[in-house]
């Protein structure tokens, strides 16, 4: 009988400890992306900016013509806990035609590219680090051109996905903690930088 209030003692404060250290280490991880949620608004000089942070962080506002709203939570990838970023703008136009746009390590998701076309730009380097979906084959090469190729390789993004349809733009990016903001300000970036060729290119 004594060895067995032992073993439930044992089991009792095992797990408390487990939650405690649970519910601390999510706290410390909130705090962190919501002060980089901060930093990112100053760094981006975003207008009508406007920080969520009762439930998952959030940061909406205007950059450089365009409504972003991004999203920071702490998820697992694959075995380790990762700083997951999702990057939501809207494009001035409604694009026809869709685009899917992923890293060299993220993990495929096939309901993404059903009815897409693989799409090769002929340039070695980045066709091996970054896999580009369209459903226009020729559209997508005018699109990614030299000066569009390099902004994708500047990045130096591994685990990121890119959803262009209709007037949506969405990029996911998984990042070791932790999270460096000039990352995600480089990301916005090229995300405005990519809605402006295919505004010019799409008309």
């Amino acid at each position: 009988m004594l060895i067995v209030l032992i073993i439930l003692i044992v089991t009792v404060v095992f797990i408390s400890s487990f939650y405690a250290y649970y519910y601390f280490s999510g706290r410390a991880a909130k705090k962190r992306l919501i002060a980089n949620l901060e930093q990112l608004a100053a760094t981006t000089q975003m207008e009508n900016s406007q920080l969520q942070s009762v439930a998952s962080p959030a940061l909406s506002g205007r950059y450089r013509a365009h409504d972003f709203y991004v999203e920071a939570a702490q998820k697992r990838s694959g075995t380790k806990k990762m700083d997951f970023w999702r990057i939501s703008a809207e494009q001035e136009i409604d694009v026809a035609d869709r685009f899917y746009i992923q890293g060299e390590k993220r993990e495929g998701k096939l309901r993404k590219v059903v009815g897409l076309d693989v799409i090769t730009t002929g340039d070695e380097l980045f066709d091996q680090r970054v896999l580009v979906f369209a459903s226009d084959k020729s559209l997508a090469r005018r699109i990614f051109g030299p000066y569009m190729r390099e902004r994708f390789l500047w990045l130096a993004l591994n685990d990121f996905a890119i959803e262009l349809d209709g007037r949506s733009c969405v990029m996911e990016i998984y990042l070791s903690p932790p999270t460096s903001v000039r990352s995600i300000r480089h990301s916005m970036e090229v995300m405005t930088e990519l809605m402006n060729v295919i505004r010019t290119v799409a008309v």
